[in-house]
């Protein structure tokens, strides 16, 4: 990808990802009741050598929250609840509140490393209160 220009890759994470070292979202000592944890666990090895290649190839990382508990969107690509096509993300402050813990582990694992392009706080929010998602963000 370097070769052909390519200088910044986005790279989508969910929520639950960040503990895939407690043995999964469902395994780790939460702060927040969210449902659901049962996610499978992997995807934080691959987003380690994503990284790794970044630095090696010259290429950012982008790294974002793409899937928020509860859906930011109601969208697949997001994280749905039990109810496909809702969107739960604002009508919880435990959702809010573990999103803020997911991306601080995620900044605390990756913001030091030399590839960080920088984090995209939310993939694509829709027909959410915007005065919690302001706060979300100054959080």
């Amino acid at each position: 990808m370097s070769k052909h220009g390519v200088n910044v890759v986005r790279v989508p994470t969910g929520w639950w990802q960040i503990y895939d070292l407690d043995g999964g979202a469902s395994k780790a000592k939460l702060n927040w009741n969210v449902t659901p944890t049962d996610y499978i666990t992997g995807g934080l090895a691959y987003i380690d050598k994503v990284f790794d290649w970044g630095q090696k190839y010259g290429i950012g990382i982008l790294l974002g929250m793409h899937a928020a508990p509860g859906s930011q969107n109601g969208q697949d690509h997001s994280s749905p609840t039990q109810y496909p096509g809702q969107i739960n993300w604002d009508k919880s402050d435990s959702n809010i509140g573990q999103t803020v813990d997911s991306m601080e582990l995620y900044a605390k694992r990756y913001g030091s490393k030399p590839a960080l392009f920088g984090f995209y706080l939310l993939n694509e929010p829709a027909h959410i209160n915007i005065t919690k998602l302001q706060d979300y963000y100054n959080r």
